[in-house]
């Protein structure tokens, strides 16, 4: 400590005092009044160049240690610099995949990142949610592929809100269509519930949508010179059921995605909407756990099979558009525009 090196400094001071003092006044062949004062510099002089070696000595070890941290902060700031770019990138691959992943499944990825993604799943209990662009087939005739494209990325953008808005998962896009689940891969005890609110949203959404577009012209003045209705709108189809949910692919390449009688029976009741004239048809099974102020949103439509089931399925729908009819097309007859043979 210091207060033991100032000691330490004082007591070899007056040892060498003594020591030099001794040896002037007993072996210098001088007289005691001139011997003293020249043990007194004899003193001085070793005494400062002790205290130039200790000196000399702790600045060779300063300039050491202020080059050893000098090196280490180097060292450190290149530690600092690697890891805020290696967190940049890293920020930079969550923002890209999350474009591409439902933040649902990034989370479980992030979870479970020291676990290696395996195939197949397990049962679980959800709502299915199909739902598509109506006359999508006209719209894509009638806009240019640029149009249509800008068309759909505006519906699915306001469409995946309403859903991460209400706890779902959007899974797939598909072509005009969506695939939204309620209770997978995250747990929601009010799954039908939370469907049925969120396609109520969706009623609202595409109003604000078309709107918007009547402001704008684009898309609605394009549609507007070849149908009497501009608007555009969605069919929706919702059931609840048992699915397998898990991962579905390749070892090298998966996804995510449920599978079971539950994802068709959605799928054919968004179709049946065609045959129905509505916009949302709800299964009974969905219907049946919805809370009575959603149950009076949808008015019964009866006992209806669908296409690759046997059982007949309880619709409950909302909403009333024109039945869709389908187009008579004359058949062209390529006899008739056959040159006749000649015979030589």
């Amino acid at each position: 400590r210091f207060e033991e090196r100032w000691l330490l400094g004082a007591l070899k001071s007056v040892m060498g005092i003594l020591l030099c003092l001794f040896i002037s006044a007993y072996h210098v062949p001088l007289p005691l009044e001139a011997s003293l004062p020249i043990g007194l510099l004899v003193f001085l002089a070793f005494e400062g160049w002790r205290r130039y070696i200790e000196v000399h000595t702790l600045y060779q070890q300063d300039q050491k240690h202020t080059r050893n941290l000098i090196d280490l902060y180097d060292k450190r700031y290149m530690d600092l610099w690697k890891e805020s770019e290696e967190l940049r990138r890293l920020t930079l691959d969550n923002r890209n995949i999350s474009a591409y992943v439902p933040p649902s499944l990034l989370d479980r990825l992030r979870y479970r990142r020291e676990q290696l993604p395996r195939l197949g799943g397990s049962k679980r209990e959800a709502t299915i949610v199909f739902v598509d662009i109506r006359n999508y087939s006209t719209l894509a005739e009638r806009l240019d592929p640029e149009q249509t494209l800008n068309v759909l990325n505006e519906c699915f953008s306001a469409w995946v809100k309403d859903v991460q808005s209400h706890d779902g998962t959007v899974l797939e896009f598909l072509g005009d269509g969506m695939l939204a689940v309620f209770g997978a891969p995250n747990d929601i005890p009010d799954h039908p519930g939370q469907a049925v609110r969120c396609l109520q949203t969706m009623v609202h959404t595409m109003e604000r949508l078309n709107e918007t577009w009547a402001v704008t012209g684009g898309m609605r003045s394009s549609m507007s010179k070849y149908a009497s209705s501009s608007k555009l709108g969605f069919r929706g189809g919702v059931h609840t059921g048992t699915v397998i949910a898990g991962n579905l692919g390749s070892a090298t390449q998966m996804k995510y995605a449920v599978v079971g009688d539950t994802v068709n029976v959605a799928a054919r009741l968004e179709q049946l909407n065609k045959s129905l004239g509505t916009v949302i048809a709800v299964s009974g099974d969905t219907w049946n756990r919805l809370p009575e102020d959603l149950k009076k949103w949808v008015r019964p439509k009866g006992h209806h099979f669908v296409k690759g089931r046997d059982q007949a399925v309880d619709v409950y729908a909302y909403g009333s558009i024109p039945l869709v009819t389908p187009r008579k097309y004359r058949r062209l007859s390529l006899e008739a525009s056959r040159p006749p043979l000649r015979v030589t």
